[in-house]
């Protein structure tokens, strides 16, 4: 049987789930919609959705066991969101039906004369030359320069922008807002969250959230005693609003700065609905008897259509020391570290960095001798409209702390976003040899960081596949016949602008990496393409546990690696899960929101699949699972699943739907299964993989 390597992360991280905006109004558009979601312009419902990823740890025990779901008020009058805390059973598996903490109720319950002054009970910050200055409505903070990054006309002014912004929602007493016909008042404090996971860093006690109110929420987790308002689970520790939101010193190409979302006539806007990477490096000193641990943790994030490039901030430390009894001493703050975009006042300045929506990858690289911390994006879109997309993407490194450029790979593809690293074994070091990302016209990138000379760095186009890439690769590394290969899963489809509604499928591939064992390899010549694959044909009936095949299948597995097909309409646009031998993803279908006769709703599976052939295990249609949860409403899309191993030894698939629920899928059968003939396959990188 083979068997499964998990690489423990100090915290729960999740790739982009639905990873771009869903379609917002039934057109031929090519161009990226701001409304949220799958509701139709002419007729907006006033239900709660969720599009992204519920997030929970890998392996459920006890004491252990929550998962965070984000929510959205689809409502043009609300325009909100929601950050929910659930308890999960370590031995059943099954979610608890009560939140343990809300953030927006939380929130909600602050009092408007708690909000204001230097000692609100929200702290704001942002990033003005270079240090986390806390924004406040005071006569100390609204200076003339400052008042110009928020685009007040006054003193007076600023200060009645701040207090919108946290949610000072009276306008008599003290403290009150004035509005006349220039400002609104948000319907709740906390803005829509729809495409944006969140990331449960345990060693800093919070959960980090981005919401299309253009700040990024740190809400605090297993009663931490850090932040503003740390009287409960769930409360704001900090808020933090990035740079290029700010007038004057953001980007000037920037659609959206801060002060619009609470301006009069304010529609909603994609403004920060990216999942941003969080990852800590570690380091030790030793002074007698006493040695001290020290975590540093890092973010780094993309805006997705709120604004071009990226942004890095260090969130703080986890520090210990291996005396009797000693309690970790946590200290969180965002402290800005750069800002990498085609704006005059970015730290570093490209003009190629574009609408990033995928997720960044944090790691190390050896130059030289030096061990150098990196941050390593892709350009994203050069353009909303990707029918005008720029020929050609790119993908960065840099470095993590100062934002200087140390390599720029240039590949012939549109629209390079999602990337995934691939560690051939993970230790402290945290170190990443290759990346693989997918780009809109189909092709599938292998970067090589292996040299310590980053001028020998290279790239290579491992597979041609024909079709959009819209979603994170997942890799796996496979001994078979003694010999280690290295897998690339990733789906073809698209669901990114009006013109996607077709009835085009897409396929899961699980790519071999053969570019090491080619002696001359050549982009144009030798990167496969899907007739040299071993096909399956997936179905969501009766399906196939055989293969078509040109070259081979289980031991005889040929040197390209299969392609798994799905049925008619049904596209990939989550990544997908390795757990226990299997790949486990979503597909889904979707339709045209303003069709009042629902002639062809959409609709959604869950295929697992084995993780070395190809070959189908089983399928679950995801509206078969909602009424059996008792759910009314079975038409949605799906998020990517999030596999979990209960202490039972069960296996659970946690997938959330468009309408706001979280599915619990028993996949226990399916993966307890054996699966391929291969050895070993490790979980390598970013992604937390089942162990048996």
């Amino acid at each position: 049987m083979s068997t499964v390597r998990r690489i423990t992360r100090q915290f729960a991280l999740a790739g982009i789930l639905m990873a771009t905006p869903l379609l917002a109004q039934a057109d031929a558009s090519t161009t990226l919609p701001d409304t949220p979601l799958e509701v139709c312009t002419t007729s907006v419902d006033s239900s709660q959705g969720g599009s992204a990823a519920a997030v929970t740890n890998s392996n459920i025990v006890q004491g252990d066991s929550t998962l965070f779901a984000s929510y959205y008020d689809d409502t043009a009058t609300m325009m909100t969101g929601d950050l929910k805390a659930f308890t999960i059973d370590p031995t059943t598996g099954s979610i608890s039906s009560t939140a343990q903490w809300s953030a927006q109720t939380i929130l909600t319950a602050l009092s408007n004369s708690s909000l204001s002054g230097n000692n609100s009970s929200r702290k704001f910050y942002t990033n003005i030359g270079g240090t986390a200055t806390e924004i406040q409505d005071t006569s100390s903070f609204c200076s003339a320069t400052n008042q110009t990054y928020l685009g007040a006309s006054s003193e007076s002014d600023c200060e009645n922008i701040i207090k919108l912004l946290k949610g000072v929602n009276s306008t008599t007493g003290n403290p009150s807002v004035t509005l006349g016909t220039t400002y609104r008042i948000p319907a709740k404090r906390l803005g829509t969250i729809v495409h944006s996971e969140p990331v449960y860093v345990s060693g800093l006690n919070m959960v980090i959230q981005a919401a299309n109110d253009g700040m990024l929420h740190a809400f605090t987790h297993n009663n931490s005693t850090i932040g503003a308002n740390n009287s409960s689970n769930g409360s704001e520790a900090w808020t933090y609003i990035p740079k290029a939101f700010l007038n004057s010193i953001g980007q000037s190409d920037a659609p959206n700065k801060i002060k619009a979302y609470v301006t009069s006539g304010y529609t909603h806007k994609y403004w920060l609905d990216a999942t941003p990477a969080i990852d800590k490096f570690t380091t030790t000193s030793t002074s007698g008897n006493t040695t001290t641990t020290t975590n540093t943790y890092y973010l780094s994030s993309g805006f997705a259509k709120g604004a071009k490039g990226i942004f890095s901030l260090s969130l703080g430390t986890n520090q210990s020391t291996n005396q009797n009894n000693s309690t970790p001493t946590i200290t969180t703050l965002p402290t800005p570290l750069w800002t990498f975009d085609n704006s005059s006042g970015a730290t570093t300045v490209d003009s190629d960095t574009g609408y990033l929506y995928g997720r960044p990858i944090i790691t190390q690289v050896t130059i030289g001798t030096t061990t150098t911390k990196v941050a390593i994006f892709a350009s994203g879109f050069s353009t909303f409209d990707l029918s005008s997309l720029a020929s050609n993407s790119y993908l960065y490194v840099v470095n993590l702390t100062t934002g200087a450029l140390i390599k720029k790979f240039s590949v012939s593809g549109k629209g390079l976003n999602y990337i995934a690293g691939f560690a051939d074994s993970y230790s402290s070091l945290n170190q990443v040899q290759y990346v693989y990302g997918g780009d809109l016209d189909g092709n599938v990138w292998r970067f090589d960081l292996t040299s310590t000379d980053s001028n020998s760095w290279n790239v290579h186009k491992l597979a041609s596949l024909g079709a959009p890439i819209s979603s994170e690769p997942e890799l796996g590394q496979i001994t078979i016949d003694g010999t280690p290969k290295r897998f690339v899963y990733i789906g073809t489809g698209r669901y990114l602008t009006p013109s996607d509604l077709t009835t085009a499928s897409g396929s899961m591939y699980g790519l071999i990496d053969r570019i090491d064992t080619v002696t001359s390899y050549n982009d144009s010549n030798d990167a496969t393409v899907p007739n040299q694959l071993s096909t399956v044909t997936l179905a969501s009936s009766n399906y196939d546990t055989s293969a078509s095949t040109t070259v081979g299948v289980a031991s005889n597995l040929s040197s390209y690696g299969w392609a798994a097909n799905l049925p008619t309409g049904q596209r990939v646009i989550n990544s997908a899960a390795i757990a226990n031998g299997k790949v486990l993803f979503t597909a889904n279908k979707p339709s045209n929101p303003c069709d009042t006769n629902n002639s062809s709703p959409m609709e959604s599976w869950l295929y697992v699949i084995d993780y070395q052939t190809g070959l189908q295990t089983g399928y679950f249609s995801l509206a078969s699972a909602a009424t059996s949860a008792g759910l009314s409403d079975t038409h949605f899309l799906a998020s990517r699943p999030t596999v979990v191993k209960l202490s039972s030894g069960d296996y659970r698939a946690m997938i959330r739907t468009t309408d706001g629920d979280t599915l619990n899928v028993d996949v226990g059968t399916l993966l307890t299964t054996s699966g391929g003939t291969g050895s070993a396959v490790k979980g390598v990188f970013w992604r937390e993989v089942i162990t048996q």
